[in-house]
Parts: structure tokens; C-alpha cells; sequence
């Protein structure tokens, strides 16, 4: 990985554990963050093609996104981003198989 590629993907990192510690537990602070478009930006780093790290915040954020409240699960499925979950579980699924 070249040092342009490392330090798109520190900030990145930055990026998505910061978003994730704004909608922590505030599930006002998380509609408010589906409204301004932040699912689909957050989610494309549930790709395989990202590096863990990126992946896990991926998760992180669609987990409280599931789990805080109806709306925000409805808003999940709205901005049809489950082909991004379903790809947290593809390289997991690809190792058990193997």
C-alpha cells in the first residue's frame, strides 16, 4: 500500500470512528445523519475490497443503525444499501466455506 493509499484510509478510519461516536446511543443524532446522506457513504466501506479497520466502523455504524430505533432501520433499508450488508459477511463466509 503506497503512503497516498495509508493515509486515505487513516482518515477514513478518522472519518467513520468519529461519525460513529457522534450517533452513539443518540438516535436523534442518527436520523439526522440518514437524513444528510451519511448511509451510503458510510456503508461503502463495507466492501472487501476496504481493510478491516474500515470494514469493522462499516459495521459498527449499520449495527446502530439496526438497533436504535424503527426509523433508523427504515431508513437503512430506504436508501437500499443491503447489498453493502450483505457484504460484511462475504469474505467472512468465504473462509468458514473454505
Amino acid at each position: 500500500m503506497g503512503a497516498d493509499s495509508f493515509i486515505f484510509v487513516q482518515v477514513a478510519l478518522a472519518a467513520l470512528e468519529l461519525a460513529n461516536a457522534v450517533v452513539a446511543n443518540n438516535a436523534a443524532a442518527l436520523e439526522a445523519a440518514c437524513l444528510l446522506g451519511l448511509v451510503p457513504a458510510v456503508t461503502r466501506y463495507s466492501f472487501s475490497a476496504w481493510p478491516t479497520p474500515l470494514r469493522i466502523q462499516a459495521a459498527v455504524f449499520v449495527h446502530s443503525l439496526c438497533h436504535t430505533s424503527l426509523a433508523t432501520a427504515r431508513m437503512f433499508v430506504a436508501c437500499q444499501v443491503l447489498l453493502n450488508f450483505c457484504s460484511l459477511f462475504q469474505r467472512e463466509s468465504m473462509l468458514v466455506n473454505s
